[in-house]
């Protein structure tokens, strides 16, 4: 049975995104890494809605998790960011009683949804591609679409000191 398409794209999506965050981005002023990592985001969350569902995943290898030294590695390729904090309500659908604003972390968004993209990317470069799909879809459900959602509610409302007025 051949890769679907939509498979094969997000895929490309994902080692995209994952290289993105190999490198360093010291050399990038505030507007360019709000741009790129809005267009990154973007691009993984809109394309993450056509995976196919999976139903059930076959007994695979458990695939190898990130571990400190590569998240400290992460770290430092995003000292750039222009902030790392910022407000976000968990429930903002939810009108009744007061919304309470938690504290969120832009840097924790993207070392989750990195992790969580290349357990996917494991398993697809070693040709289990169902099983891809699966940690794809059942991660981005449960994890990191809601990371996905809240960092780029939060680069889209920030105003980088000296930017043009780009909203509409």
């Amino acid at each position: 049975m051949s890769t679907p398409p939509e498979v094969i794209y997000f895929a490309d999506r994902a080692k995209e995104f994952a290289v993105w965050c190999q490198v360093s981005h010291d050399s990038k002023d505030p507007q360019t890494f709000q741009l790129e990592a809005l267009s990154m985001l973007s691009i993984l969350y809109a394309t993450a809605w056509m995976l196919p569902q999976e139903e059930s995943r076959t007994s695979l290898p458990e695939a190898p998790g990130i571990v400190p030294e590569h998240r400290q590695a992460l770290t430092e390729n995003f000292k750039v960011m222009p902030f790392q904090y910022y407000w976000e309500i968990l429930t903002p659908s939810k009108m009744e009683g007061e919304a309470i604003p938690i504290c969120a972390d832009l840097l924790e968004d993207i070392q989750d949804i990195y992790a969580d993209l290349v357990v996917g990317l494991w398993h697809y470069e070693q040709g289990h591609i169902e099983a891809a799909v699966f940690e794809w879809r059942h991660r981005f459900a449960a994890h990191w679409g809601a990371h996905a959602v809240s960092a780029m509610h939060a680069l889209h409302l920030f105003e980088p000191k000296g930017a043009d007025d780009v909203s509409g």
